[in-house]
């Protein structure tokens, strides 16, 4: 353990020691830790943000963190040219696309800077690359990353690009995000489209409840066969639906 906390001390300040001469001309490589490009998580969906997509993403940024957003119907259609490309996330269930639609952010940085957590965030939230390209590290030993599913290894430097995500939130619950980075540091200038986690999570489960409740009204309407069923009968036949639609 004293080993592995040594080497992961050793890693991050050499890794800073040369992020710190970075923009110059002239820089001895011969320390540099070994650089990866693993394209696990590439969309293959388009993503597409016009001008009142901007728009609503700048208010939905406003908005304070403890609350959620609404957005009109309109709204949530002008979104859909956005969060249609997020295929790894919504797999196609509309009511994901709705929640997406209510949690995602632009955000822009210059070269040479690090994306930090939010104040109110153990871990980073979910990021999707528009354009640009990242250097990144993972922390396994990190808040939150033992209840995330982790696919990168830890002293290892990652570069990310275009249509990439830095980590993946789930609609079957927290365990089953993949881990985001524990240090995103961008090479140029970059823009990302920032999935809240908390905000995702908290609507998921909103949504979810809705759903079932609807389900359960229609069973126990007189004019639905299923009506006459034994109600634990009902309950399994719930859950069974419940899975598809994720």
């Amino acid at each position: 353990m004293v080993k592995d906390a040594t080497d992961y001390q050793n890693f991050h300040e050499t890794m800073e020691r040369n992020r710190e001469n970075d923009g110059e001309d002239e820089r001895d490589e011969r320390d540099f830790p070994p650089v990866f490009n693993k394209r696990l998580f590439v969309t293959q969906g388009a993503v597409i943000i016009t001008k009142e997509a901007r728009r609503i993403m700048a208010g939905i940024a406003k908005c304070p963190h403890s609350k959620d957003p609404v957005l009109t119907k309109s709204e949530l259609l002008t979104m859909r040219s956005v969060v249609d490309g997020l295929k790894l996330i919504h797999k196609g269930q509309d009511y994901i696309k709705n929640v997406l639609s209510r949690c995602v952010t632009l955000e822009t940085y210059n070269a040479f800077q690090h994306v930090k957590k939010k104040q109110w965030e153990d871990i980073l939230s979910c990021y999707y690359i528009v354009h640009g390209a990242v250097e990144v590290t993972y922390d396994m030993s990190g808040a939150g990353q033992s209840s995330s599913r982790n696919v990168y290894q830890p002293n290892i430097i990652y570069s990310h690009g275009t249509a990439e995500y830095l980590g993946i939130v789930s609609a079957e619950g927290r365990d089953e995000d993949i881990a985001p980075p524990a240090t995103v540091y961008t090479k140029e200038l970059c823009e990302f489209i920032r999935i809240d986690r908390d905000r995702f999570h908290r609507l998921i489960e909103v949504e979810e409840t809705i759903l079932k409740s609807e389900i359960l009204r229609y069973f126990k309407a007189g004019k639905s066969i299923l009506s006459i069923l034994a109600e634990d009968v009902q309950v399994k036949i719930l859950e069974m639906i419940q899975k598809h639609v994720r």
